[in-house]
This record gives C-alpha cells, structure tokens and sequence, in this order.
C-alpha cells in the first residue's frame, strides 16, 4: 500500500510541477522510475516490492494522464492517482480478507 501511495503523490507532485510540458515531465518520470529501480534493488522483501511499486504506479498513471498530443493533463491528475490508490488498496484489504478467512493455519 505505502508504494502505491507513494508512487500517486509523487505523480501528482510531478504534474503539478510541470504542466503543459511534455519533454520535462518524461524526463522527470523517468528519473523517478530509476530512482525506485535503483532503491529496489538495495533493498529486500516488501521494502524492495513497495519501492518497485512506486515506479510502475506512476507510470500507469502516467499512461492514463498524457494525451496524443502536448503535455500531461493536469485536470485529471489527482483524480487519476487517487482512482488508482483506491483500486490498489482495496484490492490488498479484500485479498487479506480473504486470507484470513480461509487460512487455517495447517500449511508448512
């Protein structure tokens, strides 16, 4: 969950900080993406998976955000990012749910 948010605020920050231009905003993207790469591969277990979720969860915001043509669309932003902070962790909350409903403990 802290990787998907994570990846939601820095995308919204990213917007914010350059709108309606299209070279800066990749350029920015793609340090972000590997600076969450590089702190994956350092780190181990879920630190390393929240830190790789960062990256990818801006960038499939990202996806839905640039249109054909100019920069990225700064009205959707935070919709975007926040509809997809959503999906990601309600999607964690039912799966551990389920877990604990159906988990009796008897597996090695």
């Amino acid at each position: 969950m802290i990787g998907t948010l994570v990846g939601a605020v820095v995308i919204v920050v990213l917007t914010a900080w350059f709108p309606q231009a299209r070279a800066p905003f990749l350029v920015a993207l793609a340090l972000w993406a590997a600076a969450c790469t590089l702190v994956a591969t350092l780190l181990h277990n879920f630190a390393s998976y929240a830190a790789a979720l960062a990256g990818y969860t801006a960038v499939i915001i990202v996806a839905d955000e640039l249109g054909a043509t100019g920069g990225p669309n700064a009205d959707a932003a935070f919709l975007l990012a926040v509809t997809r902070a959503s999906e990601i962790c309600i999607g964690i909350v039912s799966a551990g749910v389920v877990l604990a409903g159906t988990d009796l403990g008897g597996a090695q």
